[in-house]
């Protein structure tokens, strides 16, 4: 959603109250999911097909939503 809204390459970070003083930088959207997948893997919390699956699931449900929810009424997007 937010790379559809956005686009894919833009610049952001991340930082959380769990993790003070640490900020996690990307350079698109693609790359933090990626960096997400990847993390569950390698934690050993998922299997890399169940995330791969997942990661398609969400880009077709965003899709969904785009096509279906988000319409434009007179012209503006609300």
């Amino acid at each position: 959603m937010l790379a559809a809204f956005f686009g894919d390459a833009t610049s952001f970070s991340v930082s959380s109250e769990l993790t003070p003083g640490v900020t996690r930088y990307y350079t698109s959207f693609s790359g933090a999911v990626d960096e997400v997948r990847d993390a569950r893997v390698f934690g050993g919390i998922h299997f890399r097909s169940a995330c791969v699956d997942g990661q398609n699931m969400g880009r077709r449900v965003a899709q969904y939503v785009l096509d279906n929810s988000l319409q434009r009424v007179h012209g503006i997007v609300e």
